[in-house]
């Protein structure tokens, strides 16, 4: 069907006003794309299947959906070699994908009174190792955990116990200068922890000098006693050990395959048909390297084998 017939039909305003009910914008997108197509079986089903939903929306039995952000991007980068998401996004992928989680266990409890729905659902993978992948290395503001993994706790401790042996010996030197800090606080210029003196006294204790405050009245002092455990600290990082959590969860995201496209697939037997209208099975090659969305639709052997009541001959399936 072209776009003129659509028109004349009303189908675009047929699919805005579709779009307005969406609740993710994979959702909307996909109501975006919709075209008239001329599948008698397939058609039959998807009513079928629209009668279903609007009888369990009816009852406040709704799905569990969500609104969620679009991680169709995210996905994409995760294919690229060398390019990392960061924490935050990755806290959308795992709310994504623990509503597809919810939705997976919906189509199995409710089987009996949607039976239609709990079939496509049953198509959703299981991301549940993603998902504890993810909450175990990251929390809730999307930054690695100190328990992520053995190797960055130790660097964490490491920290921790430099940090405490610079604090120490700065609050030690405050109380021997005490007469010439300005303020008895260690602070941090230039990623160094430093000691701030009376502008007067900056030559009471030797040091790396990081600059004054604003009023002219302060100068920060770095004590060439803590140099080097100030070097130490910059030196001790978890960066390298943060790149490879992020890696790995980056490969399990690759692990999800990105698909795009339109493909009629019968969601029974899982056939699906060429573009000179014959049936065949999947190649496990279009499952491993395909980008291609699928529809899903019901070919006439399947249509006849779960619905005899409605084609009880092969001369009542449509051509």
């Amino acid at each position: 069907m072209n776009d003129h017939t659509e028109a004349v039909l009303d189908y675009p305003l047929m699919r805005h006003a579709l779009q307005a009910y969406t609740v993710t914008p994979m959702g909307k997108t996909l109501a975006s794309e919709l075209h008239p197509h001329a599948d008698a079986t397939g058609l039959d089903v998807q009513l079928r299947e629209t009668s279903e939903m609007a009888a369990t929306l009816a009852i406040g039995a709704d799905p569990p959906l969500a609104p969620v952000v679009d991680i169709r991007s995210y996905l994409e980068a995760a294919q690229i070699i060398g390019f990392y998401l960061e924490g935050g996004q990755f806290l959308d992928v795992a709310q994504c994908l623990e509503v597809l989680q919810r939705l997976r266990r919906y189509g199995q409890l409710e089987s009996q009174r949607v039976p239609l729905l709990s079939r496509r659902l049953a198509r959703l993978s299981d991301f549940s190792i993603v998902l504890r992948e993810i909450r175990t290395a990251l929390d809730d503001k999307g930054t690695v955990r100190d328990h992520a993994s053995p190797a960055l706790q130790d660097i964490r401790q490491r920290l921790k116990r430099v940090r405490d042996r610079v604090h120490r010996t700065l609050h030690g030197l405050m109380t021997t200068y005490s007469s010439v800090v300005q303020d008895p606080v260690v602070t941090i210029r230039n990623e160094r922890f430093v000691i701030p003196l009376k502008t007067d006294f900056r030559q009471a204790l030797r040091g790396i000098v990081h600059g004054e405050s604003a009023s002219g009245a302060t100068v920060y002092v770095e004590p060439d006693s803590v140099v080097e455990l100030n070097n130490e600290l910059l030196h001790i990082q978890a960066e390298e050990e943060r790149e490879r959590l992020i890696r790995q969860l980056q490969e399990a995201l690759a692990n999800i395959k990105t698909l795009r496209g339109l493909l009629p697939i019968c969601y029974s037997c899982k056939q699906i048909r060429d573009d000179k209208g014959y049936w065949n099975q999947i190649d496990t090659y279009v499952r491993e390297h395909t980008e291609a969305e699928f529809t899903h639709g019901i070919c006439p052997a399947c249509a006849q084998k779960l619905y005899p009541e409605l084609y009880p001959s092969s001369s009542d399936l449509p051509p």
